[in-house]
């Protein structure tokens, strides 16, 4: 069996599957463009078994690759939609280069490299207006960095963070105001939601279990 695309109604009744038996097997987590007319997934491709972002209409047809891979590439488990659905982002690693972050128009295209920094394969969080993610960049000592980048700039704005080492990541998300970052902390034995002011606030918490 292989796994394919399904869509359900939000109470979990009138499962359907979307894209066919005879699609590639679909092993990304889908993403869905806000006007709900594209999803995105993944699948393994070719001999060497790299990964390969693909496309598909709503509907599940249509179902083909979104970039074309140079050679031994693959791309990592980070992606993300942004600019409304516009524009996806993804990172991929080939045998030249690291983990880059590469961005691509969601129709398709030629894919531009968005910056030089070394991406974790740990997800990528975007705010609510599309013009910010947040990932984590692994620094020359192997340190897990996480980083904003500000996708409304040429070249885009870097800024990193610092988070207690109690944080749990990658569980990060930005709040749907778009001006703090909620996380995972860990304070003795229990977890809860706390949230980090982007504009230099002390952190808060959400939740109190």
């Amino acid at each position: 069996n292989q796994n394919q695309i399904w869509i359900e109604d939000a109470d979990g009744s009138h499962a359907r599957q979307l894209t066919s038996a005879g699609a590639p097997e679909l092993l990304y987590h889908p993403l869905v463009t806000p006007d709900g007319g594209l999803i995105f997934t993944g699948s393994l491709s070719g001999a060497n078994g790299a990964w390969v972002p693909y496309r598909a209409n709503a509907d599940g047809s249509g179902i083909r690759p979104l970039v074309t891979l140079p050679p031994g590439a693959s791309a990592i488990g980070a992606a993300a939609l942004v600019d409304g659905g516009k524009q996806y982002v993804f990172g991929y690693a080939d045998k030249q280069t690291e983990q880059k972050l590469w961005i691509v128009p969601s129709s398709g295209g030629t894919p531009r490299q968005l910056w030089d920094g070394y991406v974790l394969s740990d997800g990528i969080a975007v705010s609510p207006d599309g013009r910010r993610i947040m990932i984590l960049y692994r620094d020359p000592t192997g340190k897990a960095i996480p980083t904003i980048l500000d996708l409304s700039t040429t070249p885009v704005k870097v800024t990193t963070l610092n988070f207690d080492p109690k944080v749990l990541l990658p569980f990060y998300t930005f709040t749907p105001d778009g001006r703090a970052l909620a996380f995972i902390h860990r304070m003795g034995s229990s977890e809860n939601i706390w949230a980090m002011p982007l504009d230099g606030g002390k952190i808060y918490p959400i939740t109190h279990f």
